[in-house]
């Protein structure tokens, strides 16, 4: 299962995105805490080696774009905002030939 991406000609795509990252949260906490430890494995070896700190590469892009609980919660928020509202526009689109809306009209 993949992310989903925040589509800005689409109303409920950043529900979606964020359904989808709060169901993915544990896949992506546990990718980020590989990735962390990876990186703190690279630094150890690299202090090790005595070579100069200033040529040592930088932390993962990935590893500066961490959520934290606080930004876990904004997600959270945002979907408990946008389901019902999801959910209102789906039911109010209409169908081409003939029946629209909540009640078929």
């Amino acid at each position: 299962m993949n992310l989903v991406k925040d589509v800005t000609t689409r109303w409920n795509s950043f529900d979606d995105a964020a359904k989808r990252a709060l169901y993915l949260r544990p896949a992506i906490d546990e990718l980020m805490l590989e990735e962390d430890l990876a990186y703190e494995g690279y630094i150890a070896r690299y202090r090790q080696s005595g070579k100069p700190l200033a040529k040592m590469r930088e932390a993962p892009e990935m590893l500066l774009d961490r959520l934290d609980l606080d930004d876990w919660s904004v997600v959270a928020l945002y979907h408990e905002i946008l389901e019902p509202i999801r959910t209102a526009t789906k039911d109010l689109q209409g169908c081409p030939g003939g029946r629209s809306g909540l009640y078929g009209l």
